[in-house]
C-alpha cells in the first residue's frame, strides 16, 4: 500500500510540474477528496481527481493528450477532466443538467492559476448557491420536505407501512437541501456528508451533525414516526425564524386533523 501511494504521490507531482509548463494550460483544479484535505484517512486508496482548464486553442490538443495517455503508468491514480475557459465558465452552472458537480468546487484547491484570478471567481460561484435563487429554491425543496413527511404520516395513519416508508425516505434529500441552502451551499456527495457536517458544521443546525445523522439514519431504515415527526418540529421552528412562516402556513391543519408534527 505503501508503495503504491508513494508512486501515486510521485505522479501526481511530475504531472502538476506538466500543467505549471504548458502554456496551454491556465488552471488546475484539485477536488474530491484529496482536494477538500480529507485524504489522511483513505490516502492509500484516494486518487487525484483534477480539472484542467486550458485556452480555449489549447484545449482540443491537451484532451487528446490526456485521453492517450488516461491508461499509462504515469497517470495512475490520476483523474483528470480537461475543459477551456470558456467551457469551464458554462459547466455546473445553476439549474444545469451538471450542477450536481457544484460541491464538488466547495472546499477545493486551486493549485495553478494562470488566468488572473478569473478561475479564483467562477469556482467561488459554482461552490455556492446563487443568492438570487436562495429564497425560490428553499421554498420549492421546503414544500416537497414537508409533503414528503406528511404522506408518510398519513400512510402511518391508514396502516400502509410500505408507502409510510418510502415516503420517509422520499423527505431526506429535500430536508438536506433546505439545510444546506440555508447557508448557502451545495448539499455533500452522499459519501462525503458525515465528513462534510463534521468538519464544515451547519451553524444553524437544530442537531449537532452526530444526532442529525442519526435521525436521518432511523428515518430511513424504520420511517420512525416519531423522529419524522420532531425532526419536522425542529425544521418548521427553523425555518420559521429564518422568514419562512407564510409558506409553512401552507400546510396548517393538515393530516386528517392530526398535526404532522405530532399529538
Amino acid at each position: 500500500m505503501a508503495g503504491t501511494q508513494s508512486a501515486g504521490e510521485e505522479n501526481f507531482q511530475s504531472f502538476l510540474r506538466f500543467c505549471e509548463g504548458n502554456p496551454g494550460i491556465l488552471g488546475l483544479i484539485l477536488v474530491g477528496s484529496r482536494g477538500k484535505g480529507w485524504d489522511s484517512a483513505v490516502a492509500s486508496s484516494s486518487d487525484f481527481d483534477c480539472h484542467v482548464i486550458t485556452s480555449d486553442e489549447a484545449v482540443e490538443e491537451i484532451t487528446q493528450f490526456f485521453e492517450s495517455r488516461q491508461h499509462s503508468p504515469e497517470m495512475a491514480a490520476i483523474d483528470v477532466s480537461v475543459r477551456s475557459l470558456s467551457q469551464f465558465q458554462e459547466y455546473a452552472v445553476w439549474g444545469s443538467l451538471d450542477s450536481w458537480d457544484r460541491y464538488d468546487f466547495l472546499h477545493c484547491q486551486l493549485l495553478i492559476d494562470k488566468s488572473d484570478g478569473v478561475l479564483r471567481k467562477l469556482i467561488a460561484e459554482k461552490g455556492t448557491l446563487p443568492a438570487h435563487e436562495q429564497h425560490s429554491f428553499i421554498c420549492s425543496r421546503l414544500r416537497a420536505y414537508v409533503n414528503a413527511v406528511y404522506h408518510s404520516v398519513k400512510c402511518f395513519m391508514k396502516g400502509n407501512v410500505v408507502g409510510a416508508r418510502l415516503e420517509a425516505a422520499n423527505s431526506i434529500f429535500p430536508l438536506l437541501d433546505v439545510l444546506f441552502a440555508l447557508h448557502s451551499r451545495p448539499v455533500p456527495f452522499l459519501s462525503f456528508l458525515e465528513k462534510e457536517l463534521s468538519t464544515y458544521p451547519l451553524e444553524k443546525l437544530p442537531w449537532v451533525p452526530a444526532d442529525f445523522l442519526a435521525r436521518l439514519l432511523r428515518i430511513l431504515s424504520t420511517a420512525d414516526l416519531a423522529t419524522q415527526q420532531t425532526t419536522l418540529g425542529a425544521v418548521e421552528t427553523l425555518f420559521r425564524r429564518e422568514g419562512y412562516a407564510d409558506l409553512l402556513a401552507e400546510f396548517k391543519g393538515r393530516s386528517d386533523g392530526r398535526s404532522i408534527t405530532g399529538p
